[in-house]
């Protein structure tokens, strides 16, 4: 079963999400599910994973950042701590719900969202499980290698037109402007991460890219708290394209939860 849903951000701008949940009444635990960099809650692999975290008995709830997909506002306003923010009003919306479980609230978030997801897990104690797929460390990396010829119009414009072609096949245009990426000067996932308590998961591909590196995601997952779980998928790209890897990645992000939220 799917409903979309609507919830405010701490700037009363709607963002537009959708919830999967198991047939019955409930309570059910609960997984938030963050997409990255200029995504959007129905790209990729994002409405598969809710569907089997569904078939597996938990609510699932993915929804558009500020500024992106369906959600209000503009997506230089969507920056890293704007995400760890929705992230918080995704908890409180969740809340509110009649079947869930508030006492079992989990995240799971991809590249710039698992950064996300990982900032809003360390200062949230309501969430109680966070799992990270293809977490963007070296965003910073990831960011000149997607968008390196237009970074010039940061310094001499203040903002960069980003043209990006997008799951559905449909080139989307992004406005990003310098206040976007100074966001990021402040965080330090290795060292961010050491403020997280929850039980963690970092699912990490083989063939991932820029976003990070086998030794960057070792150093962050090695800074982490116990209890905490790492699991390489062999020949996996960062968003797990090939369906082989996609399948292994469900498996591992379900086995999780099931551990830590049920």
């Amino acid at each position: 079963m799917e409903e979309k849903i609507s919830f405010p951000n701490n700037k009363g701008q709607l963002l537009a999400g959708v919830i999967s949940r198991p047939a019955g009444k409930g309570p059910f635990p609960a997984v938030i599910d963050c997409h990255g960099f200029t995504g959007n809650k129905d790209a990729k692999f994002r409405p598969r994973l809710d569907r089997s975290l569904a078939d597996a008995g938990f609510c699932a709830l993915r929804f558009d950042f500020t500024g992106n997909g369906e959600s209000e506002g503009t997506i230089s306003e969507g920056s890293i701590l704007q995400e760890a923010e929705d992230i918080r009003k995704a908890v409180d919306h969740l809340y509110r719900l009649d079947f869930v479980d508030r006492d079992r609230i989990g995240v799971c978030g991809a590249s710039m969202g698992g950064i996300a997801a990982m900032l809003s897990s360390a200062d949230d104690i309501r969430i109680k499980a966070t799992a990270l797929l293809s977490p963007a460390i070296l965003f910073d990396n990831m960011v000149r290698t997607q968008l390196g010829d237009l970074l010039p119009d940061l310094e001499t414009k203040g903002y960069l037109m980003y043209n990006k072609i997008h799951s559905d096949g449909v080139v989307r245009v992004h406005k990003l402007t310098r206040e976007f990426f100074d966001a990021w000067k402040d965080v330090d996932p290795s060292e961010s991460i050491k403020n997280m308590k929850q039980p963690l998961l970092v699912v990490f591909g083989t063939d991932d890219g820029p976003s990070s590196t086998p030794e960057a995601i070792q150093e962050f997952f090695n800074n982490a708290n116990e209890p905490k779980h790492i699991e390489i998928v062999e020949g996996a790209d960062h968003d797990y394209t090939d369906k082989a890897c996609e399948k292994e990645m469900f498996g591992k992000v379900e086995e999780f939860f099931k551990r830590y939220l049920r």
